[in-house]
């Protein structure tokens, strides 16, 4: 197990090794609709057929038995990694310390000797909330236009503060993210380094 510092934030990676014991490959479809209607009167009408929407999702489920003999399910969504039964596999998972909801970062496969990611450290990044954009810098520059508008009684110039707040917090944003990302990236490949000298 290890532990990835930010801010208040700490980010538990953890490593399930095992060997494969069987594997299951799906895709689900999923079909979905939007638009449609009309109408028809006296003088005629218009009837639009509706919009048809359709998603392929591929699901890949293989058991590992650990050293430890106990046997668990790894359940992948839109991610088909080759592996076969008796192969030594190791899966690295991230999650927030005061959450149970996992997300699966990497598999490494040792028989092969690849490994594949599964997420990227700008995806995680995302699902767990690490660092984001919330929206919170356009609402503070909301505010600032509309309290300026009605102090100066100017509404160009509370614009002109809120666009030159906005710019500025929306830099420093972006820097943070890409700053976060880049040092998930680098825990992430040690972290595969590892645990690929481990066996």
């Amino acid at each position: 197990m290890q532990i990835f510092k930010y801010q208040e934030k700490n980010i538990i990676f953890s490593v399930i090794q095992g060997v494969v014991l069987g594997q299951t490959k799906y895709t689900e479809t999923h079909v979905s609709s939007s638009g449609g209607g009309g109408y028809v009167g006296k003088h005629g009408g218009k009837i639009e057929a509706p919009t048809i929407d359709s998603e392929i999702i591929t699901k890949h489920e293989f058991w590992i038995k650990k050293s430890d003999g106990v046997e668990q399910c790894i359940k992948l969504t839109d991610c088909d990694i080759p592996v076969r039964t008796g192969q030594h596999v190791s899966v690295i998972s991230a999650k927030l310390q005061d959450s149970n909801k996992k997300q699966f970062v990497a598999l490494i496969n040792h028989n092969a000797k690849r490994h594949w990611m599964i997420n990227t450290a700008e995806e995680l990044n995302k699902q767990l909330g690490i660092e984001t954009i919330t929206g919170m810098s356009l609402m503070i520059s909301i505010g600032i236009w509309f309290l300026l508008g009605m102090l100066f009684s100017s509404v160009i110039f509370g614009g002109l503060v809120a666009f030159i707040t906005l710019a500025t917090r929306a830099i420093m944003k972006t820097n943070k993210i890409t700053e976060v990302n880049d040092n998930l990236k680098k825990h992430i490949t040690q972290l595969i380094r590892d645990t690929e000298s481990q066996c």
